[in-house]
């Protein structure tokens, strides 16, 4: 007895042939995988872009703070005391300059420890500045009823 192989020889098809489908799992006809529709979807990304905006437009917090002074150029930074290895949402950003920001005197140049040790603040604290002059009431600290 031999085991020769045998030649495969594929069989010709249509160009376009139509596909069968296995699956017993029918999915509801929605137009949309998800049940949120589009706009709540969006409405996420037009608020944190807003948001966003608006805090540009307050200049750095550090300078308002500590040198009681306006810095235009800022850089959104996220607050990084209390959030683990992962960055907050959106709502935690805090406008910063350059310096303040990455610099040598900033908050990743001092660290979370060191910061508030040379400027007397955290970054809580020019966080709540920053919702304060939005007039946005942090999470958690709404009025009790």
């Amino acid at each position: 007895m031999t085991f020769a192989r045998k030649p495969y020889i594929r069989r010709p098809q249509p160009l376009y042939a139509p596909v069968e489908r296995r699956g017993t799992y029918d999915a509801p006809v929605t137009g949309s995988p998800v049940s949120v529709p589009k706009t709540e979807r969006a409405a996420g990304g037009v608020l944190e872009q807003l948001h966003k905006s608006r805090l540009v437009e307050l200049g750095c917090m550090c300078c308002d703070m500590a040198l009681d002074m306006f810095t235009p150029d800022v850089e959104l930074h996220h607050r990084r005391a209390g959030q683990g290895w992962g960055k907050g949402d959106w709502m935690t950003l805090i406008p910063l300059c350059p310096e303040h920001h990455r610099g040598a005197t900033g908050v990743h140049g001092l660290g979370t420890k060191g910061f508030p040790k040379h400027y007397g603040f955290t970054e809580q604290d020019m966080l709540d500045k920053a919702l304060q002059l939005l007039n946005i009431t942090p999470k958690g600290q709404g009025e009790k009823a």
